[in-house]
Formats: C-alpha cells, sequence, structure tokens
C-alpha cells in the first residue's frame, strides 16, 4: 500500500481491488489439476460455488456498518454448499434440506437488528 498526500493533508491510502483478482481462473485451474491429476471430478465441481462467495466477501467488507454486512454476507450459498456437501459425503439428503429453513430466520434476525 502507497500513502498519497491529497489537498487536505490526510493520506490517501491506496488499496489492493479484491475484484481484479482471478480468483475463478484458479478455481477452474484447481479443479482442472485436481481433475487431471487425481481423477476427482464429482466433487471437486462444488469449488466453483466459492467463486459467488468470494465476490460476495468482498462486497460485504466494503459495506458501512454490520447490518449492511450481514445482508451481503453469502448465507444461502453457504447453505447450499454445505447441503451438497453433507449429501454427497454422508448420504444424509433428507433431514440436511432442513439448513435452507434458516435462511429466512438469519434474515430476520439480521433485519431485526437496529442500525446506527
Amino acid at each position: 500500500m502507497e500513502a498519497k498526500n491529497n489537498a487536505g493533508g490526510k493520506p490517501e491510502i491506496k488499496s489492493f481491488n479484491w475484484y481484479v483478482f482471478p480468483y475463478p481462473v484458479i478455481i477452474a485451474a484447481a479443479y482442472l489439476a485436481i481433475g487431471f491429476f487425481a481423477d476427482v471430478w464429482h466433487p471437486t465441481w462444488l469449488l466453483f460455488m466459492t467463486i459467488p462467495v468470494y465476490y460476495e466477501t468482498v462486497a460485504m467488507t466494503r459495506a458501512k456498518t454490520f447490518k449492511a454486512k450481514a445482508n451481503i454476507f453469502p448465507y444461502p450459498i453457504l447453505c447450499a454448499i454445505f447441503y451438497l456437501c453433507v449429501g454427497f459425503d454422508y448420504g444424509i439428503w433428507h433431514p440436511a434440506w432442513m439448513v435452507f429453513l434458516t435462511i429466512p430466520i438469519y434474515y430476520m434476525i439480521v433485519n431485526a437488528i437496529k442500525s446506527k
């Protein structure tokens, strides 16, 4: 990070733009490498579900209030990833679907919090 002085005298800090980080390219390369070298294609495709989680996390860090950050938090995507991982790994599809019932509960709690 580099600091510059602007007209007001306060140093302006330049930060890295995480939106330009090639996260999808890295995920695609990891998927192909794992698929070709370990021959594990099926559960590895779940890596692609982390791409929206990455970008929503970047957006979340730019939000000002806790309520705004909590509303941007990728909770539904994380629930879907959890559901698929539990279903694929342990075959517990039936009780695991109830994790989706927590999504409206999460947003009711988050939006009930008063912002300052």
